[in-house]
C-alpha cells in the first residue's frame, strides 16, 4: 500500500475518533488472588472473579522446600493433603499472572505490621499534621 494513502487512512481515523483502535496507548490487566478457602483447599481466581482454570500451584513449607505441586480443577481449586506443612502457596497461569499467600498463622507478626491498617493511617495523618503545626507557628513568629 501507498505510503500517502496509509498516512491519510490514519489522520482519518484519529479525526474520527478511531485511532485508539489503531495504536492503543494502554492496557488493562487484572491480577491474580491465591487464597485458602478450607484447609486442603485453596482457591486460584483473577480480581474480577473468574477462576485460573489453568493456573499450576507449588507448596511449600517454612524452610522453602517444595511439599506438593498440581494443576486447579475447573472451579480454580487445589486440593493438598492437609497433613502437609503447607506454608507458602505459589500459583502460576503460564500467561504472566502471578499470585503467592502466605500461612500467616504459622508467622509470627510484631512491629508496625501488627497495628490495624485504620490505626496506622491515623497515625500517619496525625504526624503529618503535627509536622505541618510546627512549620506553621514557626513562620507566625
Amino acid at each position: 500500500m501507498n505510503h500517502k494513502i496509509w498516512h491519510i487512512l490514519m489522520i482519518l481515523c484519529v479525526s474520527l475518533g478511531i485511532g485508539p483502535l489503531l495504536h492503543p496507548e494502554y492496557a488493562e490487566a487484572h491480577r491474580m488472588i491465591i487464597e485458602e478457602v478450607e484447609e486442603g483447599i485453596v482457591l486460584v481466581r483473577y480480581d474480577d472473579g473468574t477462576e485460573a482454570r489453568v493456573a499450576s500451584v507449588s507448596t511449600f513449607n517454612q524452610e522453602g522446600e517444595v511439599v506438593a505441586e498440581g494443576t486447579v480443577d475447573e472451579n480454580g481449586r487445589f486440593h493438598y493433603d492437609k497433613d502437609i506443612d503447607a506454608y507458602r502457596f505459589v500459583a502460576d497461569d503460564g500467561l504472566g499472572h502471578r499470585a503467592t499467600w502466605v500461612n500467616e498463622e504459622d508467622e509470627e507478626t510484631t512491629g508496625l505490621a501488627s497495628v490495624p491498617l485504620p490505626v496506622r493511617a491515623i497515625l500517619g495523618v496525625s504526624v503529618c499534621l503535627f509536622v505541618a503545626a510546627i512549620f506553621l507557628y514557626r513562620r507566625k513568629s
